[in-house]
């Protein structure tokens, strides 16, 4: 769990792979008990086998509060490029 991010209201984020026989599924998890649990997700990529691989994320939180993202991407014709996201984590937990 080397891409952990403490927030600044306390709780945890962590983006990852969530399955074991790929990475074409990214998501984006939170914890209010320093990662004992992860009551909330929500998915970033989530593509059938073999249609896309997402890896390599990289988590910051902005001075708006907001969860600011970046991967490496894949899609089925060989595309390969970095994708950046913006989440608001307030979002997540609703």
């Amino acid at each position: 769990m080397n891409n952990r991010l403490f927030l600044r209201d306390g709780k945890w984020a962590f983006p990852g792979n969530d399955i074991d026989d790929g990475r074409y599924r990214l998501s984006l998890y939170l914890s209010d008990d320093e990662g004992k649990t992860w009551k909330w997700r929500t998915a970033i990529e989530n593509h059938e086998k073999n249609e896309g691989g997402y890896s390599y994320p990289s988590l910051i939180q902005g001075k708006d509060g907001f969860l600011h993202m970046t991967y490496s991407y894949h899609n089925d014709k060989k595309v390969k490029s970095v994708k950046y996201v913006v989440v608001d984590p307030a979002r997540i937990l609703q």
